[in-house]
């Protein structure tokens, strides 16, 4: 349930974001696919340490 809405929301704002930051297209794809690998990551532990609590 959070998966998508984490990716929604990255998709949406963060493209807005880099796409000023990073002019080229191939590095904005590069950027956005890490910092979804690395939010995916973050909610992983976070519902590990939910189930384990």
């Amino acid at each position: 349930m959070l998966r998508p809405l984490a990716s929604g929301l990255l998709n949406r704002t963060a493209q807005r974001r880099l796409a000023r930051w990073i002019p080229n297209p191939l590095l904005r794809v590069v950027a956005i696919a890490v910092a979804g690998y690395a939010i995916e990551q973050l909610v992983m532990r976070g519902t590990r340490r939910m189930r384990t609590a």
